[in-house]
């Protein structure tokens, strides 16, 4: 998984995660989320297998 999140998660910091939702919908905010917290994690892969 790979991609930009920065929009999505300063919006839920502004507006919180349900008004974030209705914006961008509920699929894009949890690849947001799993983005976000994958980023942490260690054993994340990073493009392509």
């Amino acid at each position: 998984m790979r991609g930009e999140t920065t929009l999505i998660l300063s919006a839920v910091d502004a507006v919180g995660r349900a008004a974030a939702e209705r914006v961008y919908g509920e699929c894009l905010m949890r690849r947001a989320l799993l983005l976000e917290n994958g980023s942490r994690n260690s054993l994340m892969t990073y493009g392509h297998r």
